[in-house]
Order: C-alpha cells, then sequence, then structure tokens
C-alpha cells in the first residue's frame, strides 16, 4: 500500500489519497471529476429570467475542460455558481458494506386472528399516527381498518393454510406457536368476516398484509427467503440533480435526462431500471451539467441513490466507501 498526493491548481483542495494495491496500483479512493466550463447564459440562449431554455443542452455543454480533481462521492457542492458541466469518472464497488446491510424482504398475505386476551394469541399493530391496536381492542364493535402499520407483532390463531404469508415470493406458513414481527410501513387491512345486520363482529378477525422492503422476525430471528445466485444482485438507481443528468455503468446507458430542471420539480429524480450486477467492481461514468444559479453559493443537488432487496440495501445515498477509480480515468479529457 502506498499513498499518493494530487494537487490540483485553481481549486481549494488538496487530497492524500491512499491507493490500494497489490504489486502495483490499482484502485485509488473517490471519483475523477472531469469539470467544463460551459457559456454564460448559453450564449444568450438562457435569460436570467428564464427558468428552462428552449435549446438542446447538448448544444451548450461540455464546451471547455477546465480541470479534473478527485472526489468522494456524486456531489457538486465545491461548486458556487452555474454554467459548468461535469464527468465522474472511476468504478462501484457493489459489494455491500456491512453497515449497508439489513435484512429485507417483501411480504404479502392473510392472517387469521385470535382475539382472545392470553399471552398465546399475542397481537399488537401500531399505525402510522402513532395509534397501537392490541387484541383487547378486536370487540365486537370495534371497525374494520384500512392504512398503514409501522409495526405487526401477532400470533395466528391455528396452523391452517389460511395463515399463509408470501416471503419473496416463496410460501412461507405461519404457526401459533411462533410470535412473528414486521417491522416497516405495511399497508393493512384489519376485518371481521362476519358482522351482524348492526355491524356487530360475530366471526374471524383477519389481517391482510401488503409490505415491501420490510424486516420480517419469527421468534426473534431475521428471516428471508431470497437467495443470491452467484453473487448477483438486482439494483435501482435514482439521480436527483438540477439541472441534466446521465448514468451509465459498464458502459450501459440507465439514466439520461439531459433537460434542465428545477430540484423541486418530481421529475427531478430520475429512476432507472433494475439492473442486476455481480459483486464487485463495475465502471461508472455520471454526468451531469448546471446551467442558471442564481443565487451566489446556491446549493444546486446532485446526488446518486441506490437500492436493493437481494442484497439488503435500503434506499440510501451511494456512500464514498464504494466509490473508487484507476490511474486511467486520471487522464484529463483533452488528453486522450
Amino acid at each position: 500500500m502506498k499513498q499518493i498526493s494530487v494537487y490540483l491548481a485553481g481549486f481549494m483542495i488538496v487530497a492524500v489519497i491512499t491507493a490500494f494495491t497489490d504489486d502495483k496500483l490499482v484502485y485509488q479512493p473517490g471519483l475523477v471529476a472531469h469539470y467544463f466550463e460551459d457559456p454564460v447564459n448559453w450564449g444568450g440562449n438562457w435569460p436570467d429570467n428564464v427558468s428552462e431554455p428552449t435549446v438542446d443542452p447538448v448544444k451548450w455543454t461540455f464546451t471547455t475542460y477546465r480541470l479534473s480533481r478527485i472526489e468522494p462521492a456524486i456531489n457538486h457542492l465545491f461548486i458556487r455558481r452555474g454554467w459548468f458541466s461535469v464527468r465522474w469518472e472511476g468504478w462501484i464497488d457493489v459489494t455491500p458494506a456491512s453497515d449497508d446491510k439489513e435484512v429485507r424482504c417483501n411480504v404479502t398475505g392473510l392472517v387469521n386472528l385470535n382475539p382472545a386476551n392470553s399471552a398465546n394469541n399475542e397481537f399488537s399493530l401500531t399505525l402510522k399516527d402513532g395509534t397501537t391496536i392490541t387484541r383487547d381492542n378486536l370487540k365486537p364493535r370495534f371497525p374494520d381498518i384500512k392504512g398503514i402499520a409501522t409495526s405487526i407483532i401477532l400470533r395466528p390463531k391455528g396452523n391452517s393454510n389460511d395463515n399463509l404469508l408470501m416471503i419473496d415470493g416463496v410460501p412461507y406458513l405461519l404457526r401459533n406457536s411462533e410470535t412473528y414481527k414486521i417491522i416497516g410501513d405495511s399497508e393493512i387491512f384489519l376485518y371481521n368476516d362476519a358482522r351482524n345486520p348492526a355491524g356487530i363482529a360475530r366471526g374471524h378477525w383477519w389481517l391482510n398484509i401488503n409490505a415491501s422492503n420490510v424486516l420480517f422476525f419469527c421468534s426473534g430471528e431475521q428471516v428471508q427467503l431470497t437467495t443470491t445466485k452467484n453473487n448477483i444482485d438486482t439494483y435501482i438507481f435514482e439521480m436527483l440533480a438540477d439541472d441534466g443528468c446521465r448514468l451509465y455503468i459498464d458502459g450501459k446507458e440507465l439514466i439520461n435526462d439531459w433537460r434542465a430542471c428545477w430540484e423541486k420539480l418530481p421529475r427531478a429524480l430520475r429512476r432507472s431500471p433494475p439492473v442486476t450486477l455481480e459483486r464487485g467492481y463495475h465502471k461508472i461514468v455520471v454526468e451531469y451539467f448546471q446551467g442558471q444559479s442564481l443565487v451566489e453559493g446556491d446549493s444546486d443537488p446532485a446526488k446518486l441513490y441506490w437500492s436493493s432487496i437481494s442484497a439488503g440495501i435500503p434506499r440510501q445515498i451511494v456512500k464514498s466507501s464504494h466509490f473508487t477509480h484507476t490511474d486511467a480515468e486520471l487522464v484529463p479529457p483533452n488528453k486522450r
């Protein structure tokens, strides 16, 4: 292992980079960011009083190469004003870090509840607004409930096929000897299937569950039935950008929306299709342009998110520990 000091004229950072080596330099932390200066106001085609221009951004971006530097992540908050383009190049390690990993799964199905008040028929439902429903609430006049639950704890009534959940698409039979817990936002419908004309509950109580990306426990142990074959996981990437952005992994275009866009608009968050990646290093290129930025020090965002159920990664900004570069990415675009 050796260290390299990188000095970049014209910017305020001096980076000391620890390089990971075997016998020679291979991967170094951070991405290489190549900055281009674009014409202010795009040659008059993007006046200050216009939020989005009508001209094609392709003709006004990546116009004049200025400098390159190493940055820890996809973020341009070092820049104070607009009218520039940047291309981040390097490698993304899609091996989940230990602090990324959570065992999450999709849970759907119907559970028959026993309203009897005993420790062997445990039931607790916490709704999004903080309301908690227990087996003691399941009285004849208690109404049906639809909504979002953040926590479900239960023991089912009996061991019949009525109590069948699907965990990541695989059948999972519940038993009344076990306590089950679901943590995370779940769509629920709590209802009674035999009310009289006056609305009095006389039959079974049921809980219909539809949840994605939740934690599922059986008697305190996490459950996940999804198996990752050959260390291959499916990812979804999202890019929040003011203005345009593109994302390529291993040369494949995943996001391409090269339009001016205010960060507060819904379309500022661009989403990739699902992509399957083998664990390890993959070539990544992210392109971004910032046009109009009226306020000095304006922090228009450029952020890259990812999520993967099979890899156990909840939706989050891709951490700097997953980004590296090699000597090849250090070569400026105008020298290639």
